[in-house]
């Protein structure tokens, strides 16, 4: 399974304890897009753990590697992404993994890129904009910053049309992070560049509209606030 899952790009964590998983993930907040739980001897027991994870993480992919079909009926009451029957192969372990890119990308509710043949899956709510240079995108999000090489065209087909908007040639934005805008530019909350103090002494980030999408990111400003 580790050489399998080691020639692809993206990156995962592998745990041979399930209680070690379920701590990071319940004390540490350490939560994934996508499981793949092994079932071996103590079926039930990964089947509670499941249970567990799904409480924890609602919108994750959870899919169950096992020898037996016993266990079927008791996955699924768990919303269950696949259940592979053993010999795990690799055209089989592959084709999971591409739906589930598919899946996690037509959702909307995650962002995904390859960047030097890594493979990230970000939380959507928490990209605060793009900023396009050339042929490189900027991901401000959160606290950190990622690089792709993607075309605006290519970012917006991921992204939900009523939380972003582009707003110039060089920038998508989420309106759920405007502080204050004008007809000529918006600003944003960014803990990585500030341009703008605003009357209570915030630090913000001045990012300019141009012309060609003024009245786009009026009306969907507009239509924002009015949800």
């Amino acid at each position: 399974m580790e050489e399998i899952l080691s020639q692809h790009t993206f990156e995962y964590t592998s745990y041979s304890d399930v209680t070690r998983l379920i701590r990071d993930v319940e004390e540490k907040k350490i939560l994934f897009e996508f499981y793949l739980l092994n079932i071996e001897a103590d079926g039930y027991h990964v089947i509670e753990v499941a249970k567990k994870l799904r409480s924890l993480s609602p919108n994750s992919l959870i899919v169950f590697l096992t020898n037996d079909e016993k266990y079927m009926p008791l996955v699924f009451e768990i919303r269950t992404f696949d259940y592979l029957i053993k010999p795990i192969t690799k055209q089989k372990l592959d084709l999971v993994l591409e739906r589930a890119a598919h899946y996690l990308s037509i959702d909307k509710k995650y962002f995904s890129f390859t960047y030097k043949k890594i493979r990230y899956i970000l939380d959507a709510s928490k990209i605060l904009y793009f900023e396009k240079r050339g042929r490189t995108a900027f991901i401000y999000y959160e606290d950190e910053l990622y690089k792709c090489n993607m075309t605006a065209a290519e970012i917006l087909k991921q992204l939900d049309n009523n939380n972003f908007v582009q707003i110039h040639s060089a920038y998508i934005i989420n309106l759920n992070y405007i502080k204050g805008y004008t007809l000529k530019y918006v600003l944003m909350r960014n803990s990585f560049l500030t341009n703008f103090t605003s009357s209570n002494g915030k630090k913000l980030t001045k990012l300019p509209i141009s012309e060609k999408y003024k009245k786009l990111t009026k009306n969907k400003i507009t239509n924002f606030i009015k949800r």
